[in-house]
This record gives C-alpha cells, sequence and structure tokens, in this order.
C-alpha cells in the first residue's frame, strides 16, 4: 500500500513542505525588511532634504567639525593625543564605516547623523512593539514614525551626534532587559549579556550621560520593587526579577564605565570639550520647547501615555508582560521631567538635553499610542484602509512641528551650518603650507578670541582648522587666540569678557610652549578679521595664501592658491544611496546579534530593527580593542574588524540554534490504495 503525503507534509498548493515552509519563512523577512527600510529611508529624507533646500556646502551644526577630525585622527593614527580618548565611540564608528565604503570623515559627517536618527526610529518601534506585549506591526509602525518625525526638534538631530549613540545603545540594552525580565521562558542569559555590552557601548560614546542612565534605572528599579516581591515569593528567581535584574546590570554597567574611562582610555570623566555655557541653558531650552510646539504637543502626548498605560478589556492578559515596559517608561518620563524642573532652577545641568530623551522615547511612545488607538478603532468600524489612512493623517498632524523648524524661514527656525566654508579653505590652504615644512615643525594658528559663539568662539575655530588638516599634521599645530602683537610676545591676550578668557586660557597654555620657542605662525583671516589686517598692516606679515598671513616663519614661493572647490554634499540620489548602505552594512554586521540576543521567538521586524544598533555597538567595541593594539580601523584592519565581528554574530546564532525552523510533530500518514 502507498502513503500519500498529508496536507502537513504537502502545504496548500500541493507542493512539497519544504519548498513552501522556506517560502513562508522567507516571506515575514522580506516584509520586514521592506517595512524597515520605509521607515529608516523616509526618516533619512526628512532631514537630509535640508541640505538640497538651504543649499549648505558642509556638514550641518555646532560639533559636527570636531567629529570629522576625531574620526580622521582615531582612525588613521589612534587614541591618545589631543584629547582623543575622550568619548572616542563616534570617532571609531565612523572611521570603520569609512574603511568599508571609502566615505571620508567629511562626508561621512553629511549622511552618518541621519542614518543614526534614522536607526532610532526603528528601534523605537521595535521597543514600543516588544515592550507592550504585543508586537503588532501597526504599534510597530506608529511608535518608529512618530519617533522619527518627532525627534527633529531636538538637538539630537544633526548636532550631538555623541549623544545620539549613546541613546541608541541604550535603548536596545533597556529593551533586551525588558525581555528579560518580562518572557523568562523565552529570553535567556544571551539578552542580558548583550544589555551589558551595549550599555558598555553606550558609556563609550558619552560617558557624561551614563549617570542619566544610571538615574533612569534606579527609578526603574523602585517602580518594580512591589511587583518585583511579589514574583520573588511566587518562586522566581532573584535574578529574573527586575528588582533583581536591574542593580546587577546598573552596576556592571558603572564598572565599565569607569573601567574604560580611566586603565582603557587614560582619560577622565569631564573633559574640556564638554563644557557648556550656563548663560546659555536656558534661552536653549526655550528654544526647543518653542521650536517642538510644546503648547500643542502636550495634550496628545498625554491622552496617548494614558492609553499606552490602559490595557484594554480584551488585553488584560498582557499586563504582566506590559509591565516591565511601563515601569521602564514611566521612571525614564519622571526623570526627565523632575530633570527638566530641577535643571531649570539650578542650572546645575543643560535642562534640554532632559527634554531631548524625553522627546525622544516617552512622547514618541505615547504619541504612538494615542495613533494606534484611533487607527485602530476606526479599522474595526470603517475597514482596515480607513483605519491605516486616518493614523497616517495624525502622525501627518504631528509631524509639522517639526517640518516646520526644519524648513521654516531660515532667519528664525532650522538647523545652521556653523562650518564656515571661508574659515574651513583657509585651513585648508594652511595645510598645503604644512606639506612644505619640515616634519615635527611646530605651527601656530593665530585666531581672534572673539567670535560669533560668544565666550565659546575659540572651540569652534579650532575645531574647524583642524577638521581641513591631515591626522599626521595634528599633534604639531596649536591654535592659541591673541593678538597679533602678543602672539609674537608669547603673551595672552586678555578681553574685557571673563568667561571668553576661562575659556580661552586653556588653549593658550596648550601651545604657550611652542608659541615661545619660535614656532612658526600663521593668521587666517576668517578666524579673526582684525587680527589679519593687524598682522599684516602693523607687523608686516606677508600674505602666502588668499586670506592667510605668515606672521613669523618662512615664507613660500610662490603664493599658494586658493584650494580647489571640495563637492562634499552628495546628490539626493546619492546620499540616499549611502544611506542605505550604511545601514545595510551596520545590519549584517549585528544581524547574528541581534538573533542572538533576542532568541529564537523574536519576530523578524525586531530582530532587523535592532540589527543595524547591535551592528554599530559591536564594532564600536571591537574597533576600539583594534585600535588600543595598534591597528588603523580607517584602513584595511576596519574591513577585518568588521567581518570578525559579522561573523561571530552569526556563528553564535548558529550553535545557538537561533533562526532554525522548529521541526513540526510527524503527522499521521493517510493510506490509499
Amino acid at each position: 500500500m502507498k502513503t500519500a503525503p498529508t496536507r502537513r507534509e504537502t502545504g496548500d498548493d500541493g507542493r512539497p513542505a519544504g519548498r513552501q515552509g522556506s517560502r513562508s519563512v522567507a516571506v515575514p523577512w522580506i516584509g520586514a525588511a521592506l517595512g524597515a527600510g520605509a521607515v529608516f529611508l523616509g526618516t533619512f529624507l526628512l532631514y537630509f532634504l535640508v541640505y538640497r533646500v538651504r543649499h549648505f556646502s558642509l556638514p550641518l551644526g555646532w560639533d559636527t567639525p570636531w567629529y570629522v577630525w576625531r574620526a580622521d585622527y582615531v582612525g588613521h593614527v589612534g587614541i591618545g593625543l589631543l584629547d582623543t580618548a575622550s568619548r572616542p565611540g563616534h570617532a571609531l564608528l565612523s572611521a570603520t564605516l569609512t574603511s568599508l565604503t571609502g566615505i571620508p570623515s567629511l562626508r561621512m559627517e553629511v549622511v552618518l547623523p541621519f542614518v543614526l536618527v534614522g536607526m532610532l526610529a526603528l528601534v523605537v518601534g521595535a521597543l514600543a512593539a516588544v515592550g507592550t506585549g504585543r508586537q503588532e506591526w501597526w504599534r510597530w509602525a506608529a511608535a518608529a514614525a512618530l519617533s522619527g518625525m518627532t525627534i527633529g526638534t531636538t538637538r539630537l538631530v544633526g548636532e550631538n551626534v555623541s549623544n545620539l549613540m549613546n541613546l541608541l545603545f541604550v535603548l536596545v540594552g533597556f529593551l533586551l532587559l525588558i525581555r528579560f525580565v518580562a518572557e523568562p521562558a523565552t529570553a535567556g542569559w544571551r539578552g542580558f549579556a548583550g544589555a551589558l555590552v551595549l550599555l558598555a557601548a553606550a558609556a563609550l560614546s558619552h560617558w557624561l550621560f551614563m549617570p542619566v542612565v544610571a538615574l533612569f534605572m534606579a527609578a526603574w528599579w523602585l517602580l518594580a520593587l512591589p511587583a518585583s516581591m511579589r514574583a520573588r515569593r511566587a518562586g522566581t528567581p532573584l535574578l529574573r526579577t527586575e528588582a533583581g535584574a536591574l542593580p546587577v546590570a546598573g552596576a556592571a554597567a558603572g564598572v565599565a564605565t569607569l573601567v574604560l574611562i580611566y586603565p582603557v582610555l587614560g582619560s577622565s570623566f569631564r573633559t574640556r570639550e564638554i563644557g557648556e555655557l550656563r548663560t546659555r541653558y536656558l534661552p536653549k531650552f526655550g528654544e526647543d520647547l518653542k521650536g517642538m510646539a510644546a503648547w500643542a504637543m502636550a495634550l496628545p502626548a498625554a491622552v496617548g501615555g494614558w492609553l499606552v498605560a490602559r490595557p484594554a478589556a480584551s488585553e488584560r492578559s498582557d499586563v504582566p508582560e506590559r509591565g516591565p515596559f511601563l515601569r521602564m517608561l514611566g521612571g525614564w518620563t519622571l526623570v526627565c521631567l523632575v530633570g527638566m524642573l530641577v535643571a531649570a532652577i539650578t542650572l546645575v545641568v543643560p535642562p534640554h538635553r532632559f527634554l531631548g530623551l524625553l522627546v525622544a522615547m516617552p512622547m514618541a511612545v505615547a504619541l504612538a499610542a494615542l495613533v494606534w488607538t484611533v487607527g485602530r478603532w476606526v479599522a474595526l468600524r470603517a475597514g482596515r484602509a480607513l483605519g491605516i489612512a486616518a493614523a497616517a493623517v495624525i502622525v501627518g498632524l504631528l509631524t509639522i512641528p517639526t517640518v516646520a523648524w526644519w524648513y521654516g524661514p531660515p532667519d528664525t527656525h532650522g538647523p545652521e551650518q556653523w562650518f564656515e566654508q571661508a574659515a574651513f579653505d583657509q585651513a585648508r590652504s594652511i595645510e598645503t603650507y604644512l606639506d612644505s615644512l619640515p616634519a615635527g615643525q611646530q605651527v601656530v594658528v593665530g585666531v581672534g578670541p572673539l567670535g560669533s559663539s560668544g565666550p565659546i568662539s575659540i572651540s569652534l575655530k579650532e575645531r574647524t582648522v583642524r577638521a581641513a588638516l591631515s591626522p599626521e599634521h595634528q599633534a604639531r599645530v596649536s591654535v592659541i587666540p591673541g593678538e597679533p602683537a602678543d602672539l609674537l610676545a608669547g603673551r595672552f591676550t586678555t578681553v574685557k569678557s571673563q568667561d571668553t578668557n576661562e575659556h580661552n586660557r586653556p588653549f593658550f597654555d596648550d601651545g604657550a610652549a611652542a608659541l615661545r620657542s619660535g614656532a612658526i605662525i600663521v593668521v587666517p583671516e576668517a578666524y579673526g578679521g582684525q587680527e589679519f589686517r593687524r598682522a599684516v598692516t602693523g607687523e608686516h606679515a606677508r600674505v602666502i595664501a588668499p586670506g592667510v598671513a605668515l606672521l613669523r616663519g618662512p615664507a613660500l614661493v610662490p603664493t599658494i592658491a586658493a584650494p580647489p572647490p571640495l563637492h562634499v554634499v552628495p546628490t539626493t540620489e546619492a546620499g540616499a544611496l549611502q544611506a542605505i548602505g550604511l545601514v545595510v552594512l551596520l545590519g549584517i554586521a549585528g544581524l547574528g546579534w541581534a538573533l542572538w540576543f533576542l532568541g529564537p521567538d523574536a519576530r523578524p521586524l525586531v530582530v532587523l530593527s535592532v540589527a543595524p544598533t547591535a551592528g554599530a555597538g559591536l564594532l564600536t567595541l571591537a574597533a576600539l580593542v583594534a585600535v588600543k593594539l595598534g591597528f588603523h580601523v580607517a584602513e584595511a584592519p576596519g574591513i577585518v574588524v568588521t567581518v570578525v565581528v559579522a561573523l561571530a554574530g552569526f556563528v553564535l546564532a548558529a550553535m545557538s540554534g537561533v533562526g532554525r525552523r522548529r521541526p513540526a510533530a510527524a503527522a499521521e500518514p493517510v493510506r490509499t490504495p
């Protein structure tokens, strides 16, 4: 007698189950990739297109020149001199991506900051989907879209890139901790280990924010204590409760932070580069509140917060599963609200930093809850298409403040290009002059002690100069504020503003020895017009390049020509392709790790949302190891680091059985004559 294959063995279309099964496994992954890709690309273009509209020629943001030259230096020379051991996470990641793509750091800073924003949208979507215990696609879509669209009114977009990296890694770490305590049957210790790895990467990116992360975890712990005590009495192991897991994770993150700062990097917690004038705290806070239209967003966010915290009657069974997420969300919100209030009163820390963290995650999730609740309500009564349309309309309305801020009148709204073209080009001429000098010859770039950024203007000037210099020239160049006569005499130039004097003094001290030993002095005009004219007319300095006067040192014959223009900003098509390429590379590097951290039951949409950030975190840490071993990660070793990281993740995932199809139960064959 022959046996006919059963339905389980063939599938609905009569073909062998193996073929149909592989197709059924692939379909969710393809759909997830398309959905994640659409949200990522939409978020990226929302911000990247400002280059087309405003015709910016160089990367946006006040801190951008600092990111550019540090990525070059760390990637081609290493960590150590010029305070490059301070928070090197961004430099390590950017340099590694340069090795993979060939995109230099100057052009990388046009694209990478908005790539990270797109990744943040995916992570917030995954956190909302997993945290609410449902993993429904519309919850993911609403949270991802709202996170990407509303964060544009904060300084996390195109400005505080290290802060954004820290936030990305913290959110994935918290997602893994939530799964660890909320789903003990499926989320193993590898997820807990993943949370520690991501928190270490967060510390490497911006360790100043780790105390804020500790406050988030402490508030979360307090809210979780009653539920954890009940779970402990019910027999749950202590370390699988929130009150048990959070202190261990927090302590491990704290130890990792201290180890990275002191014995590994030889740095310090506070550095000169993270200082900010207190007189700017409240004006910045007010600007950000106005930019986000807080008066209009507060009520929808409050309603959404109530909706996300209040399960419907049909979701009562989800309450234990939702608990860790809601407590994390509550702790994060509480710390941000109290932090803004205390900071605004005491000015100990900038209140706008807490506002940015509030908008980035709790507010985005709250607004998403409003969107998915209304969308589902309409869908149940008028059909799925109208439900999606209603949700899209609300998302569009909530995006208005960001669009108005980024694309409104340039004199009152939107991002700024602090990276001045004339100043950058004159620094490029100085780079050409340096090429003609003997190796090791010390050079001082004299700049005006005042500027457009008030008392901290010297920082922007130094960053812009260094962004134009090649890595091998950085260590022999000092940027010193001062009048030409004072520079020649080796004196510090004082001005009326005490704040300016205090900020300028460390820059003078750093280069005083070179200045007094007879170092060459050049004075570029774009960094101080009055100082340039005094150098030329009063001190008889020779102009050796357009806008560059040689105050002391050998002149070049002939005069250096103006540098050719740089095409830094890619076309829209090229920028989009570069962004897709970067996120795909990061996703490949992190896919195995995401599978391993999340476990076998994680949905494809969640895995693909987490993978790029996991890849960025692992690459940052691995690049640090490579640099400490003496390798240059902006060159071929960066490719090797990426391959090793990706392969290690896939090996771990394969060894643990993640991704394998679970064998179906054996079916009783149907016998036929």
